[in-house]
């Protein structure tokens, strides 16, 4: 996606002819009577040093030389490319145009608030994951009823690793297959979907009763730590098309951190022909590794990037001038 902004100086003044020069075969438009002595001058100036390896112009008038230079410059602005769209989960994050233009269109809310905040940071409300705060089993059916409203539909929500045995504590506690089928239940009287994510196989019998059981139910993979390209198939070969989106960690894949990077992850997402795929932001928001993200996902055709199209303009009254090679 290109853009074009122009960085110019005074306006050139009336040209009244063109001519080649003979030494640097550059062509220049002038003004009629400008000296052939600072002509002769330019000429050889212009042999001698190669001033841009880009399309320039030199225009003398009036006693100036100008030289103009016209190039693209890459900017740390995207948007989704290939039918493919990135989401972001940040502890305590505050939704603003910083992730949007980072290339993330889908993003979580915990209530009214969260959900307003990213409406007008650029989200739109179907692209919002309504979270159940610290996964509680006792998920709070009013809490939903007050983000989905009936002029702003989530229809995504989200629990995190319920199934989960490893690491559980008061604020994460594992969950039942009837606590979720419950669960689901409402949300289906809300045209609304579940996912779900796990990171160990230990976890597979129940998330299947779960999926055999609904129709409105998704598993997401979390393992991003070890064999992610295995990982990520078995997960996929397991679930089928009820695995249509995965996760990504801001800590643990961002580049020598010493796990596998976001690259390597596309990589095996890519290869699974997933199109969904979400951002653990367990550090917060570090601004590098979301921008070593972007870049990534930019890399791996998730994103398109925005280009600047930049014309400078270099003016001098006079010889001796300095252009930005250094020559004078």
């Amino acid at each position: 996606m290109r853009k074009t902004t122009t960085v110019s100086t005074t306006p050139i003044s009336t040209i009244d002819t063109v001519i080649t020069l003979p030494l640097s075969k550059k062509t220049i438009a002038v003004k009629k009577g400008y000296p052939a002595d600072k002509i002769a001058l330019l000429d050889d100036y212009l042999s001698k040093h190669n001033i841009s390896n880009k399309p320039a112009t030199i225009v003398p008038y009036a006693g100036y030389y100008q030289h103009t230079e016209s190039y693209w410059e890459l900017e740390n602005q995207y948007e989704p490319a290939n039918g493919r769209t990135l989401g972001i989960w940040q502890n305590n994050w505050i939704a603003d145009t910083t992730l949007y233009n980072l290339g993330f269109r889908e993003i979580d809310i915990y209530d009214a608030n969260d959900r307003d905040a990213a409406y007008n940071a650029g989200f739109a409300y179907q692209n919002m994951m309504f979270m159940n705060v610290k996964n509680d089993v006792e998920y709070n059916e009013s809490r939903y009823d007050d983000v989905n409203t009936s002029s702003t539909p989530i229809t995504r929500c989200y629990i995190d690793e319920p199934y989960d045995s490893e690491n559980k504590n008061g604020d994460n506690p594992q969950w039942s297959v009837d606590n979720v089928l419950s669960y689901v239940a409402f949300l289906q009287n809300h045209s609304a979907n579940l996912f779900m994510s796990s990171f160990k196989e230990s976890s597979f019998w129940n998330m299947s009763q779960t999926l055999n059981s609904s129709s409105n139910t998704y598993v997401m993979c979390d393992q991003y730590q070890t064999n992610v390209t295995s990982d990520l198939t078995y997960w996929k070969e397991s679930f089928g098309s009820r695995n249509i989106s995965d996760w990504m960690s801001l800590y643990t894949n961002y580049s020598n951190s010493g796990y596998p990077d976001f690259s390597t992850m596309f990589g095996a997402i890519n290869n699974l022909g997933i199109t969904d795929v979400w951002l653990y932001a367990d550090e917060g928001a570090n601004l590098d590794h979301l921008q070593q993200f972007s870049y990534a996902a930019w890399a791996n055709a998730w994103l398109s990037r925005l280009e600047k199209h930049l014309v400078i303009v270099y003016q001098c009254s006079g010889l001796g001038c300095s252009w930005p090679d250094g020559g004078t």
